[in-house]
């Protein structure tokens, strides 16, 4: 993943505008766009810092995507990943989303036990 992706996927998962970010980082909104795009720019060091501060994670992870000290780390990554299942579990109702929540449980828990076996039978 780019520092274009991990930007864009942060903004998103924050439900940010990018014209908040801009601001909330002192840089015009133009600047961002050029972070964001096609053009894939990389920020000068003291913007990428910038642009983290207003995101609340680190420089370091938005650079290179690596940083154990990221509490949004993962959860950015596992959104990013399951996205469309996200915006269809989103379109449920209470009732489905609990038959959903138990068929999920239900799939974890056999493949739970089927690796647990397997473990077993090396």
């Amino acid at each position: 993943m780019s520092f274009r992706e991990r930007l864009k996927d942060e903004i998103v998962y924050q439900g940010l505008q990018l014209k908040e970010v801009a601001a909330k980082a002192e840089i015009s909104k133009r600047t961002l766009d050029t972070y964001v795009d096609k053009r894939e720019r990389m920020p000068a060091a003291d913007v990428a810092v910038k642009l983290a501060k207003a995101l609340n994670i680190t420089t370091e992870y938005l650079v290179t995507g690596n940083d154990g000290k990221n509490e949004n780390n993962k959860a950015v990554v596992l959104y990013h990943k399951y996205e469309k299942i996200i915006t269809l579990l989103e379109k449920l109702d209470g009732n489905d989303i609990t038959y959903v929540e138990a068929m999920i449980e239900g799939i974890a828990d056999k493949s739970k036990n089927t690796s647990h076996a397997e473990s077993h039978t090396i």
